[in-house]
């Protein structure tokens, strides 16, 4: 029911000829169809190619993006628990970028409040910089690839591989509505992956499922896994 209400007024706001908050791919693809459907014209905000998270408008979004300044290298999960703590819903925010530097895509409506409260990440100090949106205009997301050997394609399976988890433990995380694939949260163990499924485990990371590359002469299978940076 909530994201029913949250679809309905992100497309009230485009008919209003203003934009939407930062949209998942899920909540974008919806959003993209339904206006579609009432031949509404749009435009998208995409921050810098593959951005998982993006805008649509018909008055130009107003964001920022902001340089975390840190003498320590941070995690996109610490960064992500810090907004977390500050309360702020996660549809004001878009990507976290780690690169050489780390950076926060913003709208405009929360930059006030982080600039003035956003002072620590775990045990880490941090000062936030405003700087232009075409800093991470050439970003790439950049991937840690690794083979691994895998008895089946089952969804729990391939969680407890990445997780070192046991069976109960993974059934777990099911139940806690830690393992989302394609930006769903799903319980469904037994479901086969595919190439290019894109799974999220909370706390451990996001994967894309890149390809079977080759079965084994005893039935396993050795597949190519890249893990988010």
């Amino acid at each position: 029911m909530q994201n029913n209400v949250f679809i309905k007024n992100n497309i009230e706001k485009v008919i209003r000829g203003e934009y939407t908050d930062f949209l998942d791919p899920i909540e974008r693809k919806t959003i993209i169809g339904l206006l579609n459907k009432k031949h509404i014209s749009y435009q998208e905000f995409i921050p810098y190619k593959d951005a998982t998270k993006t805008i649509i408008y018909q008055s130009y979004p107003k964001v920022s993006l902001l340089k975390i300044n840190s003498k320590l290298p941070l995690k996109h999960n610490e960064i992500l628990g810090a907004l977390f703590s500050h309360n702020i819903v996660p549809h004001k925010y878009g990507d976290i970028i780690i690169d050489d530097n780390q950076y926060i895509i913003i709208l405009d409506s929360i930059k006030k409040y982080l600039l003035l409260n956003f002072k620590e990440i775990g045990n880490n100090h941090i000062s936030l910089e405003e700087i232009n949106l075409n800093e991470i205009s050439n970003y790439e997301v950049k991937y840690e690839e690794k083979e691994l050997v895998v008895s089946s394609l089952r969804l729990d399976n391939l969680v407890s591989h990445l997780t070192n988890k046991s069976r109960n433990g993974v059934d777990e995380m099911f139940k806690s509505k830690y393992i989302l694939v394609n930006y769903l949260i799903t319980n469904k163990k037994t479901y086969i992956v595919k190439d290019n499924d894109i799974i999220s485990i909370r706390h451990y990371g996001k994967y894309l499922f890149k390809e079977i590359i080759k079965k084994t002469a005893k039935g396993h299978y050795i597949i190519k896994i890249c893990k988010y940076k």
